[in-house]
């Protein structure tokens, strides 16, 4: 092994130069020690002022969020919980902050922050705040009118009257993070100039609702009645009853409603597969099995599912009017004060010898009636088999604007003009209805009594394929009910809005009913009982009676405002939010 001896000289010489060398180490360790506490404060202080962008980022977006849920959610609740009369709708649009501070917030909630307004001030203001962990903010939303509202009593002719309302909004967003950081940003108005076209605004149509608008309503919820699972509703629903729920989700087969659904109960029924019903003032029944799905009722609500609210009645008067008699008077050509004329049995077209004045009109009970077209698509055809042993023939030119009665003894009477889609049967009803509505035609066909479906009633023009339809159909039983009758076919496609605000809308004879085809249906139905098209097994789930397939879907064309003539209107009104959903523009002050 070979060993390395060092002199003591060698060792002497080392120690200066370790003593240079922690000369030299120390200064720039500490100066490197200052370095990275200098790196952490510049760094700490970037964190907090990151942090501060966010807390505002959040608060104008939590802010923004406040509003939208207000307008889009909020609003239509409270307009379905308040009823107004017109003269109310009509003093919103002389002072749209009254608007604003009566119904955009939750009534149901005493803790809710409310729109504050003050008299002869034309803004109101809602304000948020939070403290959170890293600091806290403030919102503030200031809304104010953009232009005059509008307001039409005739809703465009229809006789649903129509407000509008516009409004632009600012949110001022400010937040403070723990060490007094402040930073604040503002959503810009329609008024600054780098504002994007519409941005910050937002408009509301207020117009009194139509029965057709729902895709069902209903008085009462038969017992015997469910929404099971796979069902769907995409228009608003209501009912002035307990609604019942059964079946669970299997396969993601859940009950779906994307638009609204009321109710005036406090509480909804469910009854799971295999279980009992349950009365819960909730949305869904769960178990608590760890199983998905076993014994569960949990249907979807896209726009919420609201109990408690006030009960919506039936038909009333409009401007003192009953709506039957309204539609009467529509058929005959009178005006809304006119007394309704007695006549003798038969079918009547409107007339002042030259000229349609008004609708068809027939007294008594009708055998058949079948709607046809002809002349290349353009005129609607409309054959009456009356109980009195004659036909009649209205042959409606839409194309070239006239109107061919065939009295059935042979003679003919030409009148220029068309009718205007108002059929009434007074003192009778209908065993047979039936036929194709013409591609311009909008009809409402009532009558007092029963009326029986025996065959397909289905649009020329079809929405389902063809969004922008204009041809539309309504069908009223304002003393009975309105029945798809035993003799129909298997299979069978209703088109329609349908209504009976004394009686149901169902297949006749149900229970006694063989198992048939598809039961297709596209429109809406208003009934006083719930009715049902198919029975089935609750212990098995399978059908017993009626339709087994098909599907009932709405005619979203209703809330577009493509509604059959004279149909009936609700006590309360409905509201359309327009043009809010543009990204926000954001200034830094």
């Amino acid at each position: 092994m070979l060993w390395i001896k060092k002199s003591l000289n060698e060792k002497g010489l080392a120690l200066p130069l370790v003593f240079l060398i922690a000369v030299v180490f120390v200064p720039v360790a500490i100066g490197l020690v200052v370095f990275l506490k200098q790196e952490t404060i510049v760094t700490r202080r970037g964190k907090i002022s990151v942090q501060s962008e966010q807390l505002v980022e959040g608060a104008a977006a939590r802010g923004l969020m406040g509003l939208k849920k207000r307008v889009k959610t909020d609003l239509a609740v409270n307009l379905s919980k308040i009823h107004y009369d017109n003269n109310q709708i009509a003093a919103y649009t002389t002072n749209p902050m009254d608007f604003i501070h009566d119904c955009l917030f939750d009534i149901g909630s005493a803790t809710d922050v409310h729109f504050s307004t003050a008299p002869g001030v034309n803004t109101a203001t809602l304000t948020f705040s939070e403290d959170m962990e890293t600091g806290s903010y403030s919102t503030t939303i200031i809304v104010s009118t953009t232009q005059a509202p509008t307001w039409d009593i005739t809703g465009g002719g229809t006789g649903a009257p129509i407000a509008n309302l516009f409004f632009k909004y600012q949110v001022l967003a400010q937040s403070t993070s723990n060490d007094g950081n402040k930073i604040s940003n503002m959503l810009i108005d329609s008024d600054s100039p780098n504002a994007v076209r519409s941005n910050g605004e937002f408009e509301i149509e207020i117009r009194k609702r139509n029965f057709a608008q729902y895709q069902y309503f209903a008085n009462e919820f038969e017992d015997n009645a469910w929404y099971t699972g796979g069902t769907a509703g995409i228009g608003p629903i209501h009912y002035n009853d307990e609604i019942q729920f059964w079946g669970h989700p299997a396969n993601g087969n859940s009950t779906r409603f994307t638009d609204e659904i009321t109710s005036t109960s406090d509480t909804a029924r469910f009854w799971p597969s295999g279980g009992s019903a349950y009365h819960i003032d909730a949305d869904f029944y769960d178990n608590g099995d760890e199983i998905v799905g076993a014994g569960d009722v949990r249907p979807t609500f896209d726009a919420g599912f609201v109990r408690g609210i006030d009960r919506i009645d039936m038909p009333t008067d409009v401007e003192g009017v009953p709506q039957m008699v309204d539609q009467q008077r529509a058929a005959l050509g009178l005006n809304t004060t006119a007394v309704v004329p007695e006549c003798s049995d038969g079918v009547y077209v409107a007339n002042d010898g030259a000229h349609t004045t008004g609708g068809i009109y027939i007294q008594g009970d009708v055998d058949n009636m079948t709607m046809s077209i002809e002349g290349g698509g353009d005129r609607a055809v409309y054959t009456i088999n009356h109980n009195n042993g004659t036909t009649y023939t209205i042959d409606v030119d839409m194309q070239n604007g006239y109107t061919r009665f065939n009295d059935g003894m042979g003679g003919n009477e030409d009148y220029t003009g068309t009718t205007n889609g108002v059929v009434f049967i007074n003192s009778g009803g209908i065993d047979a209805l039936s036929g194709t509505v013409q591609q311009d035609s909008q009809v409402t066909i009532a009558a007092t009594e029963t009326i029986s479906i025996t065959n397909n009633l289905q649009y020329a023009d079809d929405p389902l394929t063809n969004p922008e339809a204009q041809n539309v159909l309504g069908v009223i039983s304002w003393e009975n009910d309105v029945l798809i009758a035993e003799t129909a076919p298997s299979d069978i496609m209703i088109q329609a809005a349908v209504m009976a605000p004394q009686g149901t809308f169902q297949l006749e004879n149900l229970l006694e009913s063989d198992l048939r085809g598809d039961f297709y249906f596209l429109g809406s139905k208003i009934v006083n009982k719930s009715g049902c098209f198919s029975s089935f097994n609750s212990s098995t789930g399978e059908y017993v009676n009626g339709y087994t397939g098909g599907g009932s879907c709405y005619d979203q064309r209703f809330l577009k405002g493509v509604l059959p003539p004279k149909f009936p209107l609700t006590d309360v009104y409905r509201a359309t939010i327009i043009d809010f959903n543009n990204a926000p523009s954001w200034i830094r002050q």
